[in-house]
């Protein structure tokens, strides 16, 4: 699998694979833990202002905030 980005953590920090496919760049997620471990454990003690108001602008502030 070729992308051109490779961004490592799907917690908050992979909300940016999101803004480069708006961008039409390419990227890919790179996360140790499973899906089911993901969509069932918190990763982030909490999400800062700037995220959550991206995240929001993006309409995926449900999926991001819980």
């Amino acid at each position: 699998m070729r992308r051109q980005v490779r961004i490592v953590g799907g917690g908050p920090t992979g909300l940016l694979s999101h803004l480069l496919h708006l961008k039409g760049i390419e990227s890919v997620v790179l996360e140790r833990r499973n899906r089911e471990d993901l969509e069932t454990r918190v990763k982030a003690g909490e999400i800062d202002y700037v995220t959550s108001s991206r995240a929001a602008a993006m309409n995926i502030a449900g999926a991001a905030l819980g």
